[in-house]
């Protein structure tokens, strides 16, 4: 996996229609997703993004006290549409996209230029 380098926060504003509660039967196994992604919302907070998947899909890396008073840490993939981005200094990410990019908080990707 390599490194990219971004320049956004990410605030998490709504809750992805298939996680709202009561979930389905069949999504059952989807509550501790539900759970960690409302508790992101509730937050308020801007969250730094710990990877870019090779979809281009953002992911945070959530820590918290459990129910148990126990640390969880838990990854989180954004569903498109349920967060904003808000510019900030670049910062390195993981990134499984082929080729090395440079992500704007506008959306755009471009090339990385060696330092």
């Amino acid at each position: 996996m390599q490194e990219s380098s971004i320049d956004f926060l990410v605030w998490v504003h709504t809750l992805p229609d298939e996680l709202r509660k009561p979930l389905a039967p069949d999504r059952d196994h989807l509550q501790e997703t539900s759970d960690i992604y409302q508790f992101v919302i509730d937050s308020q907070l801007f969250w730094r993004v710990w990877m870019i998947d090779e979809w281009s899909k953002l992911w945070i890396n959530v820590e918290r006290m459990g129910v148990d008073n126990k640390p969880e840490s838990h990854t989180l993939r954004l569903d498109d549409g349920t967060f904003e981005k808000f510019e900030c200094e670049l910062y390195k990410v993981e990134d499984e996209r082929r080729g090395s990019q440079v992500s704007t908080s506008q959306g755009q990707s471009r090339p990385s230029q060696q330092e």
